[in-house]
């Protein structure tokens, strides 16, 4: 049970958002596959697209460690 824990513990942020809230992407067409018959033309999805890929990357560079270490044990969002 210990180790199950200290793997918990080292998983990255990422992994537990999209469990406990599902997709990170900031937009619906960025679920999944884009089915969307505009994106083509839609001059909007490269600035979505830059800000998943922002979210996802720094969300995977930070674990729970990461966030009880600077959190100081005050309780703090966590």
């Amino acid at each position: 049970r210990i180790q199950a824990v200290g793997v918990f513990v080292n998983a990255p942020v990422s992994e537990i958002v999209r469990l406990t809230e599902g997709s990170l992407a900031p937009v619906s067409c960025l679920e999944g596959e884009n089915t969307c018959p505009r994106a083509d033309k839609c001059l909007s999805l490269p600035v979505w697209e830059k800000l998943d890929t922002l979210i996802n990357d720094y969300l995977d560079s930070v674990s729970l460690a990461d966030l009880l270490a600077e959190g100081g044990g005050n309780g703090c969002g966590i």
